[in-house]
């Protein structure tokens, strides 16, 4: 009988197993991304074949988890593709048992624009692309080419990285790394941007207050975790000029804020901030990572302010999903509870017990979030406004209120529905009208009684109720939809 022989070329024209399972089998230990893809001298084409275009490529994770790749004859190629949401310092790079491979880095967003090339790195064989600092790449989607360098031989397995940090560009205000380089901040005037460069990057603003004022200072952003320290002026020094007095500083705060972010509270006839100058100095907490953006805000809490909060409780989440499918609103941007600023640290809000009047540090403190409004036409009227809200003192909370909302989330676009519950029934009996209230309510009918109304988009199911009027507008005003209304400005981070 006619020995048989296993020819490469007709084994490579069979199916006889996947290459993600003769991967797994031929790999040993789970996890190994180096494994041994020949067979009797044989390579076998790898699972993310075909790659073998741009338009092909394998996209490939930039937290430095290796990919399994072989180049099964001499003149395969691999590509691999992947994407930066920000500037990044980025490290792409080949290795393996065997082999000499050369890689080519290709974008952003364009497959035939090369940005560089390497063939050996470190006195291996194996490739290794460094793009950092000031050719750290930017935002976009990049594109690698591997091929065997000299396209003469095979590779039977080899792996490929991508690892991306971020890399920010200074923000504008720099230089702002010492307190004489400190750039001033506006009170009340919005969020600044900022970012930590690098780890040990320092920034500093400066903030000027004519009177004495309750004031919020606080930092928020995607990633990072701040520090923050405060600084009043140093007693010790005469003169038109100021410094702060660096030895003692007023207060200090790491994770208070949002996430990982910063916030100070200075309220009360205690902690209030005195007519003066002051420093904050703001730095990544251990100073060992950069945070690519993040903002900074100082408010000086004005009379008929309005803060909207995400509370820290299971109701609060309730609430707040509630919200989210009837405004499609994404969830982190709604809120479940509001309320005025009435002066002396102090808040004017319905709780479940009834109006109360609640001191400013104490809200925060039970609060996940706060974001401070002001609304953009109230002047002179933050006096008005906390008139109107404080003659409510003793109205009870509107429970059936709070039935109605969560019949709508149960009965969405079906307004009939809920008009005919019995939770609406005994809204309309005990509820209706300034006789009960929820919180938002009371934010909305004090600026009504103030003349100044505010404008929200309401609750889609309940808009189409029949009868409405002013008082079930009032009535069915919510945390979110104070946020949403054109009528008010977000003051702080």
């Amino acid at each position: 009988m006619r020995s048989k022989r296993l020819h490469c070329e007709e084994l490579e024209g069979r199916e006889m197993m996947s290459a993600a399972g003769l991967l797994s089998s031929l790999s040993g230990a789970a996890g190994s991304v180096t494994a041994n893809l020949s067979l009797f001298g044989y390579v076998f084409r790898d699972r993310f074949e075909p790659d073998n275009t741009a338009g092909q490529a394998a996209a490939i994770a930039t937290n430095g988890q290796a990919q399994a790749h072989s180049l099964h004859t001499s003149t395969d190629v691999d590509w691999v593709k992947f994407t930066l949401k920000e500037r990044s310092n980025v490290v792409i790079q080949t290795s393996g048992r065997s082999g000499d491979t050369e890689m080519r880095l290709f974008g952003p967003d364009d497959s035939t624009k090369q940005i560089t090339y390497n063939n050996d790195a470190g006195g291996s064989k194996f490739s290794r692309i460094e793009q950092r600092d000031d050719d750290a790449l930017e935002p976009g989607t990049y594109y690698v080419k591997i091929d065997e360098f000299g396209q003469d031989a095979t590779i039977a397995a080899y792996s490929i990285s991508v690892k991306a940090t971020p890399a920010p560009l200074a923000d504008k205000y720099e230089s702002d790394d010492t307190w004489q380089d400190a750039q001033p901040i506006t009170v009340s005037g919005g969020p600044q941007t900022h970012n930590i460069d690098v780890p040990t990057d320092v920034d500093w603003v400066k903030f000027e207050l004519a009177t004495t004022a309750d004031v919020v200072i606080e930092t928020r952003g995607a990633s990072g975790d701040t520090e923050m320290v405060l600084y009043g002026e140093s007693a010790a020094v005469d003169g038109p000029l100021s410094e702060p007095d660096l030895a003692h500083p007023l207060e200090s705060d790491n994770n208070d804020g949002v996430g990982n972010f910063s916030l100070i509270v200075r309220s009360g006839e205690a902690s209030a901030l005195q007519a003066g100058t002051y420093w904050v100095m703001v730095d990544e907490r251990g100073n060992n990572a950069v945070i690519p953006s993040y903002t900074l805000s100082v408010t000086a809490l004005a009379l008929g302010d309005v803060l909207v909060t995400q509370g820290k409780d299971g109701l609060s989440a309730v609430i707040r999903v509630g919200e989210s499918l009837e405004l499609n609103v994404p969830f982190a941007d709604t809120f479940s509870h509001s309320a005025i600023y009435v002066g002396n640290g102090n808040v004017a809000e319905m709780l479940t017990t009834g109006f109360a009047i609640t001191p400013l540090a104490e809200r925060y403190a039970e609060s996940a979030r706060v974001d401070i409004l002001r609304d953009e036409n109230i002047g002179e009227l933050g006096q008005k406004v906390v008139d109107a809200a404080m003659q409510y003192q003793g109205t009870p909370y509107a429970f059936a209120q709070i039935g109605v909302f969560a019949r709508a989330v149960l009965s969405p676009a079906r307004p009939a529905r809920v008009e005919s519950s019995l939770v609406f029934s005994l809204y309309k009996a005990k509820d209706a009208g300034p006789q009960r209230m929820i919180c938002s309510e009371l934010v909305a009918r004090a600026f009504a009684d103030a003349l100044l109304p505010i404008q929200v988009t309401p609750w889609p199911t309940l808009a189409k109720i029949k009868d409405q009027g002013d008082e079930f507008a009032l009535d069915f005003t919510s945390p979110t939809m104070l946020s949403l209304s054109p009528d008010f400005e977000r003051l702080n981070a």
